[in-house]
């Protein structure tokens, strides 16, 4: 399929190559012909919620950073929906590569990405922009292998007293589930916690669960009132006993404060211990990474060829 885009200063061709992603909207791979490159393109259906989160996230496309997905202004007179051309993420999102092992075992990766993911947010904040549905799917590994955070469909101002979101689940802070949230930055940083949890240990920290009584969190009460018994709990079941050594418990324990008046700002994780520990240059990051994605690729490859026989 191809469709007809407009960019301010041409016209462009766009030749859909694969859908890459299917949220509350489609996502595809396409190529464009003019320009030789290929992007993503997300696909807004013309109808009253498609229009609307269209131009809440077109709102914040002007918004430029390393960490940010870069998004490219077209039009199209397509009938059906309205588009949106972002730069294309080619290595997935951080919710598969936490899935596949990318990370797992090694710290100074986790950090690494941890130090991206926080450039990113801190740029989102200083613009007056709160994201609000910070998650590991929300994140893609682009070109060169950066993070790059996307998705602003749920943001809002800083300035806001009163979110609009529920946010999404495992990854949202107390405040957002019973819609008492006042500071959408402690939001944020609540969901900073639990993606940086996620790396490390490549599970969440709490799982949500529709009991009687409303929502249940498992281990979020543990956490708060017995936090040494839940750190024994929650290492029980790895190998690595240093995986939450005591920075890392330091750092996630700042973040994950139910009460948002006390959870860790960014200028308290910069001056944290964890933080301060070694990351990867971007030239080895790079070289590293694509070793890891083919060593993961070698494995899938002889497993598949193992069950065949």
């Amino acid at each position: 399929m191809q469709i007809q885009v407009s960019f301010p200063d041409s016209q462009e061709t766009l030749t859909v190559l694969a859908k890459i992603g299917q949220g509350k909207f489609n996502i595809f791979k396409v190529f464009a012909h003019h320009q030789k490159a290929h992007f993503a393109l997300k696909v807004f259906p013309k109808n009253s919620a498609g229009s609307f989160y269209f131009l809440k996230e077109q709102s914040f496309s002007h918004l430029s950073h390393p960490h940010l997905i870069q998004y490219f202004p077209v039009s199209s007179f397509h009938a059906d929906f309205h588009p949106l051309l972002v730069e294309l993420a080619p290595f997935g999102d951080f919710l598969d590569l936490v899935n596949r092992g990318i990370l797992s075992g090694d710290e100074t990766l986790v950090r690494t990405y941890f130090h991206q993911f926080l450039n990113g947010l801190e740029h989102l904040h200083s613009q007056g922009v709160a994201h609000l549905d910070l998650k590991l799917d929300n994140l893609v590994c682009g070109e060169n292998f950066h993070l790059k955070i996307i998705d602003f469909d749920q943001a809002q101002s800083t300035n806001d007293s009163k979110i609009l979101t529920k946010g999404s689940l495992n990854s949202r802070a107390p405040e957002v589930i019973t819609q008492k949230c006042k500071n959408l930055i402690a939001a944020d940083m609540y969901s900073l916690g639990v993606v940086l949890f996620a790396f490390q240990a490549g599970e969440y920290p709490f799982y949500e669960t529709q009991g009687e009584s409303g929502v249940e969190i498992a281990f979020s009460a543990l956490f708060n009132e017995r936090n040494e018994q839940f750190w024994k709990m929650r290492s029980a079941g790895f190998r690595d006993k240093n995986l939450f050594n005591e920075d890392f418990k330091e750092l996630i324990n700042g973040l994950l404060q139910k009460d948002p008046a006390v959870r860790w700002s960014i200028e308290q994780i910069k001056a944290c211990k964890w933080y301060n520990g070694p990351t990867y240059q971007e030239k080895y990051l790079r070289k590293y990474m694509k070793a890891r994605f083919d060593t993961i690729r070698c494995k899938k490859d002889i497993s598949q060829r193992t069950r065949s026989q």
